[in-house]
């Protein structure tokens, strides 16, 4: 607006908001000087935030909204291509990491989703680490997605094939040059 500066508020896993939260929220997205809003607000959230916004405690806040985006699920060669993107962008070389039947259970067991994609590929690297190989196999993330619940589960040093608080504390590395 006319040469003023306009701030924006993005709120990432939305999801976990209360409704106190959102109501909250609402009496900010209010605010105006010289009737213009002072604060525009990004709320980003997985699918289950649409009930939260269904409750009738959230109506007025409901009122307020926008509009909304839903994001489609990766297809397979997108999830291939966005794992060996993400990779690449953190120094692995890219996709040689993943035999390439791995990345196809990724994606079923992900649905396509790039969070679930990155806990999935983040707990298959490393049981792999552990397990001292220097790709991840489909082996490895069927183990990995079978025995993992949620993306909040604490990974234990036996999952990882350690036996000891020394081999973790050893800076252990496995054939291959794969790094953790």
């Amino acid at each position: 607006s006319k040469g003023e500066n306009n701030s924006i508020l993005v709120i990432d896993q939305a999801e976990n908001l209360t409704e106190g939260n959102l109501a909250e929220l609402a009496t900010l997205s209010e605010l105006q000087r010289n009737g213009e809003k002072l604060l525009r607000m990004i709320l980003v959230a997985q699918p289950q935030f649409r009930t939260l916004l269904e409750s009738p405690q959230v109506a007025r806040t409901r009122q307020q909204l926008f509009g909304e985006r839903v994001l489609p699920a990766l297809s397979m060669k997108e999830t291939e291509a966005y794992v060996k993107y993400r990779l690449q962008v953190a120094g692995g070389g890219g996709g040689a990491l993943f035999e390439r039947d791995a990345l196809a259970l990724v994606y079923e067991a992900s649905g396509g989703l790039p969070r679930l994609i990155n806990h999935i590929c983040n707990a298959a690297m490393l049981a792999a680490y552990g397990a001292r190989q220097s790709r991840v196999s489909r082996t490895i993330v069927a183990e990995v997605t079978a025995r993992t619940q949620t993306p909040q589960r604490t990974v234990e040093a036996s999952d990882l094939g350690l036996t000891s608080a020394e081999q973790v504390a050893s800076g252990w590395r496995p054939s291959g040059g794969m790094t953790a």
